[in-house]
């Protein structure tokens, strides 16, 4: 993202956005894939106690998620997901009255304005607030999806198509585990791969970027806490792997995090270290609900956001071993 430092403008649609939020800039996800990193965000915990570790697994009952919190709190709650794994066959939707998913391939996500569109239907629905939405957008994902008309604007060029996800060359070093097919990635392959990645990026941004605007033209955005992440990176062949969820190295556990609370109208960026588990309490802060029975890892980030300090604590991370790539 450009505001993390990144030479090319991948993220201008959240400079606006950013422009009156908290960045943290040492934020951890506790896994490099999707499953566990986004079930912690919802619920607090870390996978080794919401048991979220594997593809197949399901969100066990007594893992109360942050839409149930919210709903019992008589809040309206929706979630957009393109992504397969958060989807009701893992439980993803307990607590949520709509719950919008993609019903394709894993791979074969639609593009993120079509989860937006679906959003703003949604909210526009609602007849009064308080009102959760949780979006998670699939562009950025592998195979780094981005409508035709789009895929110029951030290099002013295609980006190079020497790269095919889980094919080729990656197909061989994961899939296949060719450890020698390491020798055969040429610098070429990697500057597509990340070409591609980078312009998805700018799409999804831009597209969310957009989203706010919308917000704002509706009076619903001024006084809305927002939060931006990411449940996970990628590898660009730094350690001789691609994609995620493989590896625990940095770029696929150092993740953004901006944190709009309603009202804010200036930016701040802290650079203590924080993880995703602590958005499920944070949010409970804001919204002025209690941090209820369920055991939860993450601490609230409001000290944080008023100046204040918080206790370092351990930062714990955890990859799937039947995934895990050497």
């Amino acid at each position: 993202l450009s505001q993390y430092g990144y030479a090319l403008e991948t993220s201008p649609g959240l400079a606006k956005f950013a422009s009156v939020a908290t960045q943290f800039e040492q934020a951890w996800a506790p896994a490099s894939w999707t499953l566990p990193s986004t079930t912690t965000i919802l619920t607090g915990q870390h996978p080794l106690r919401h048991g979220m570790r594997h593809p197949g697994d399901i969100l066990p009952a007594e893992a109360v998620t942050l839409a149930e919190r919210l709903r019992d709190a008589g809040w309206h709650t929706a979630g957009f997901s393109h992504n397969v794994s958060i989807a009701p066959r893992h439980g993803m939707n307990a607590g949520f009255d709509h719950f919008a998913i993609n019903t394709g391939k894993v791979l074969g996500y639609p593009h993120a304005r079509k989860l937006l569109v679906e959003a703003n239907t949604w909210l526009a629905d609602q007849p009064s607030e308080p009102t959760f939405m949780y979006l998670q957008p699939m562009n950025c994902h592998g195979p780094y999806k981005v409508p035709e008309a789009r895929k110029a604007t951030l290099l002013g060029y295609e980006p190079s198509q020497g790269f095919h996800y889980y094919k080729g060359m990656m197909g061989k070093i994961l899939v296949e585990k060719d450890i020698s097919a390491r020798q055969k990635v040429s610098p070429r392959y990697v500057s597509s791969a990340k070409e591609q990645y980078d312009t998805a990026i700018r799409y999804d941004t831009d597209e969310i970027g957009k989203w706010f605007d919308e917000l704002q033209a509706k009076d619903r955005f001024d006084d809305a806490l927002i939060i931006v992440t990411a449940d996970h990176g990628e590898e660009f062949f730094e350690h001789g792997g691609f994609s995620h969820g493989y590896s625990l190295h940095s770029e696929v556990l150092h993740i953004p995090l901006f944190i709009k609370l309603p009202g804010q109208k200036t930016a701040a960026k802290l650079r203590e270290n924080v993880s995703l588990a602590d958005i499920f309490p944070t949010v409970l802060d804001v919204a002025g609900l209690p941090a209820g029975t369920a055991p939860a890892d993450g601490r609230s980030l409001m000290p944080l956001l008023r100046g204040e300090s918080l206790p370092a604590v351990p930062l714990i991370f955890e990859v799937d071993w039947q995934r895990r790539f050497v």
